[in-house]
């Protein structure tokens, strides 16, 4: 009688945040493609699906693979244009998901009971897979699907233009190269991606991968082995066509916040090694020029602009002592708190004139605090709706208003 596992050990739940940190570090640890292995995985799924093998071309950007696409759809002859093929993310990810997947959690998922797969899809899964496929693939596959011609413009630098005339001249040749280098054309059509072999797939292989090394380790299928072979090159994305496909490899700069969606109010939220970027407040990619003309903002721009999410990325881009200054915020109240320790803290609320639909009409609220024992004053945002100084900062601590007295600080 074949033996059920009903839950994990306690060494095999400790090893959980291992995998997940496998697949993270791949991403935010910028570590580098394995071309020579994620060709051959290619190539082989292309086989066990009945399709020729194609040529693999190697870019480092998701963009610089729609430019590639572009060119080569738009610049080539008729014949050698058909010759690309049509796009086969449909037809190739039916046969991995029917011969590959599916077998695969048939073969394991037998032997687990539900809970036991409902606790590592929780955690291994769908944790993994909402925060690198949703947070970054998909956002700047939407940015690109919406706005190609703008990323193109915003993009097109020396340094991704160079890389876009070497990439075509090493992999068509000089002359090809060069003509089709200067002509992009005027209209930028958007080629889907993949539905395989990207980002977005690491959070169920990695689920699957647990499984097979920690409960079934004597699993051995070839085709689970070329699929792992792929995902682990660190491939990020890429175009599949019939005769063409065109792979992007990872960022080599991410910047996130605690949710994992891409976030940085200094540089570019995600970076790649052609020179593309994108910038981002709290996942949402916006305006770049947001970011390179910050100085410039003014209090009528910030108060005139009706895209809330062009307004929180002021906020968040300017800072909470910048913002407080720009908009001229007024003293509401000041306290002196006497605190355990005989150190005296001076506790300030400040407020704006204006008011915000964001928030529900309300103004924007601080409070600031001079440290005792080094001078250093902290600024930070509040709710709205205080009049005390002392209750303000006391609602950002653990403390209640009459109990906001230290000992000490750390």
């Amino acid at each position: 009688m074949e033996t059920k596992i009903d839950k994990l050990t306690k060494e095999q739940e400790e090893k959980i945040p291992i995998y997940l940190q496998k697949y993270y570090d791949r991403v935010y640890k910028n570590e580098k493609l394995n071309k020579k292995q994620c060709e051959e995985s290619i190539i082989q799924i292309c086989k066990n699906a009945g399709f020729d093998a194609p040529y693999v071309w190697f870019v480092d950007s998701p963009l610089m693979a729609q430019l590639i696409v572009n060119i080569l759809k738009n610049n080539l002859g008729n014949n050698l244009r058909d010759n690309l093929g049509n796009n086969l993310r449909d037809n190739l990810w039916n046969n991995l998901r029917n011969n590959l997947r599916n077998n695969l959690g048939n073969n394991l998922g037998d032997n687990l009971r539900d809970n036991l797969r409902d606790n590592l899809r929780n955690n291994l899964g769908d944790n993994l897979g909402n925060n690198l496929g949703n947070n970054l693939r998909n956002n700047l596959r939407n940015n690109l699907g919406d706005n190609l011609g703008n990323n193109l413009g915003n993009n097109l630098r020396d340094n991704l233009w160079n890389n876009l005339w070497n990439n075509l001249r090493n992999n068509l040749g000089d002359n090809l190269g060069n003509n089709l280098g200067d002509n992009l054309g005027d209209n930028l059509e958007f080629y889907s991606f993949s539905y395989y072999g990207n980002l977005s797939d690491y959070g169920w292989t990695c689920f699957y991968e647990f499984i097979n090394k920690e409960l079934f380790p004597n699993y051995n299928n070839a085709e689970w082995v070329n699929w792992q072979n792929l995902i682990n090159s660190n491939i990020y994305d890429m175009i599949q066509l019939e005769k063409v496909c065109i792979v992007s490899s990872m960022p080599t700069e991410v910047h996130v916040d605690s949710n994992k969606g891409l976030h940085s109010t200094d540089t570019p939220a995600v970076k790649f090694a052609d020179g593309y970027d994108a910038f981002a407040i709290h996942g949402r990619i916006l305006p770049e020029k947001l970011w390179l003309e910050k100085e410039k903002i003014t209090k009528e721009q910030f108060l005139k602009e009706k895209n809330s999410e062009i307004r929180a990325a002021m906020y968040s881009i300017l800072g909470e002592k910048k913002m407080m200054e720009m908009l001229n915020a007024s003293e509401i109240d000041k306290q002196v708190i006497q605190h355990l320790n005989d150190e005296v803290e001076i506790v300030k609320l400040f407020k704006t004139k204006e008011t915000f639909s964001e928030i529900n009409n309300n103004p924007l609220a601080w409070v600031q605090m001079t440290c005792p024992s080094t001078g250093t004053d902290y600024l930070i945002s509040c709710e709205p709706h205080f009049t005390n100084a002392k209750e303000a900062i006391a609602s950002l601590s653990i403390f209640k208003t009459e109990e906001y007295k230290f000992n000490y600080r750390s």
